[in-house]
């Protein structure tokens, strides 16, 4: 929970202000319909329709705001973060030879693919500038399904096959699809640990 206080508080309040703000649509609704305009474009002329029609003068209007559930985020935020560390408990406890990183990784990858199930086609989300496994990291390994995942994933869900070759039996985003069976298990080179940077220089 020090993590939480000490790292994350801030962007996770961050992250429920740009909600607020970017997604958040505007609650005026009239006989001429629902205003879609979100708090950060709300037009100055008033509240507007999908097609930009003008229903009404008027500011953004909202029941939800950063202020009234920003508290209630964070502390919402630490009671599933305590769910997760008694999990991890209890997974150590059943299985003694796992480490608490293998057994977190277990929890972690069962909460993705439920994740990803609720919010639409996993496929759709794929990005190469963030690790969207753990949203912490540079994503440098693409797998067969189009997702791209940083080293330190590869090595939470992957096997060791040599020295400095990973091999993973699927990707940690999503349950096994048929469409990428035959790819996997897929081999990732990853740097050693204290390699240094290398350049290749070709004078003329």
């Amino acid at each position: 929970m020090q993590l939480l206080d000490d790292i994350y508080a801030d962007m996770c309040d961050e992250a429920l202000d740009n909600f607020c703000n970017m997604y958040w649509p505007c609650s005026f609704r009239n006989q001429y319909g629902q205003c879609c305009n979100m708090k950060s474009g709300h037009n100055p002329k008033g509240h507007q329709n999908s097609t930009g029609r003008i229903l009404g003068a008027g500011e953004y209007k909202s029941d939800f705001h950063f202020d009234d559930y920003a508290d209630e985020w964070i502390n919402n935020i630490r009671l599933e973060l305590e769910k997760i560390q008694q999990q991890v408990h209890e997974i150590m406890f059943r299985h003694q030879s796992l480490t608490e990183p293998d057994a977190a990784a277990k929890i972690h990858r069962r909460v993705m693919n439920e994740f990803y199930r609720n919010v639409g086609d996993v496929f759709q989300f794929v990005s190469h500038s963030t690790c969207f496994s753990c949203l912490r990291e540079l994503p440098e390994h693409p797998l067969p399904c189009g997702h791209v995942l940083c080293t330190p994933c590869v090595q939470s869900y992957g096997r060791q096959a040599e020295k400095t070759v990973m091999k993973l039996d699927s990707c940690p985003l999503h349950v096994v699809d048929t469409e990428f069976v035959n790819e996997f298990p897929w081999k990732i080179k990853v740097k050693p640990q204290y390699a240094g940077i290398r350049i290749l220089s070709l004078d003329g």
